[in-house]
């Protein structure tokens, strides 16, 4: 597994746009199966796969993100509370269709939430966390459910 990532505290410099277009390229014209994570609280690459080319909103990922991914409590910031609280070392988090979109056969979508926004002014174990990411990684790589290798 390969992970990509674009940081920059700098706004406007197309971190959004270089990993979108990175994405889409790696899983269309290069066969790879490619997973992309949003953990912006600006939630512009989300807001951007909401969006059609022609400026309409894509209707199926709107009712998937609202009936499935939010409603089910299946987002990127439960995900991290459940980290957050886990106990005995068990991350009790299941990987399925309501938290990770399937965009193409080779592009998958883990959108942002609105909330990730306040998400400063929670109090986390900032060491406990750190390796988040590595975790759920992990986790939808061994899902069952999900079935996602990332090689």
């Amino acid at each position: 597994m390969k992970g990509v990532a674009a940081v920059n505290f700098k706004g406007g410099v197309g971190k959004t746009t270089i990993i979108w277009l990175l994405a889409k390229y790696a899983a269309e014209k290069k066969g790879k199966k490619v997973l992309v994570v949003d953990t912006d609280a600006q939630m512009s690459l989300t807001l951007a796969v909401q969006l059609q080319e022609s400026g309409i909103m894509y209707g199926e990922f709107e009712k998937w993100y609202e009936n499935q991914h939010q409603e089910k409590n299946k987002t990127i910031l439960t995900a991290l509370e459940k980290y957050d609280n886990m106990k005995g070392g068990r991350f009790d988090f299941p990987i399925d269709s309501s938290f990770i979109y399937q965009m193409s056969p080779n592009l998958h979508f883990i959108p942002s939430v609105v909330e990730l926004y306040w998400l400063e002014l929670e109090v986390f174990e900032r060491e406990k966390v750190k390796h988040f990411i590595r975790a759920l990684l992990g986790k939808i790589e061994h899902s069952k459910t999900f079935n996602y290798n990332l090689n």
